[in-house]
């Protein structure tokens, strides 16, 4: 049932507990993996001008040397990994690439957000869940995890799966889902 991932990255703590299940369900399912960072510029911001031309070339040669570190990692795992560099708002172009690459399961890391900044924006994470044209797992880190930054994650393993149901057909959508990769992961399902 999965036979495309695409993993969405900003490179930073969160996002590398999300590359953790990106990489455990690649060699679960056997998948290919995608690995999507977004360098983000504005639009407004005039791409002619020689400072903001300096800043993306700066952000575009970080994320292409992140990225090929995160492929190395991937690859040694026994995936077989494409990266990929966007420029432009990170939300819009991720929803973009899972819908060109044709993917069936779009994972992203999420770092809780709170106050006006929340309420007026969102978060990329959410704006993802809201547009992307395939399932969304996100992955948020646990609050230990957030506090020792250089000790290693603990392994992924996925062992209980939640599915809220309303009966709507999305919900019913989200079950039949859910129950394949609790199979897959030999892991149980609870119906809320």
């Amino acid at each position: 049932m999965i036979k495309r991932i695409l993993f969405a990255t900003d490179f930073s703590r969160w996002a590398r507990r999300a590359e953790d299940y990106a990489c455990a369900l690649a060699c679960s399912w056997r998948a290919p993996l995608t690995v999507l960072s977004v360098a983000e510029f504005m639009p407004g911001l005039n791409p002619d001008y020689p400072v903001n031309q300096q800043y993306l070339a700066d952000l575009l040669k970080q994320a292409s040397s992140q990225l090929a570190d995160l492929k190395g990692r991937a690859e040694r795992r026994g995936i077989v990994v494409t990266t990929r560099v966007a420029t432009g708002i990170p939300s819009e172009e991720v929803i973009t690439v899972a819908g060109a690459e044709d993917s069936d399961l779009l994972i992203v890391g999420t770092k809780g957000k709170t106050g006006l900044a929340h309420v007026l924006l969102g978060s990329t994470a959410e704006r993802v869940i809201r547009g992307a044209p395939c399932p969304v797992l996100t992955v948020r880190m646990e609050p230990a995890d957030a506090e020792d930054e250089g000790v290693p994650s603990k392994p992924v393993s996925l062992e209980r799966i939640l599915v809220p149901v309303d009966f709507s057909d999305c919900s019913l959508d989200a079950l039949e889902y859910a129950a394949v990769v609790a199979q897959q992961a030999k892991a149980s399902l609870m119906l809320l």
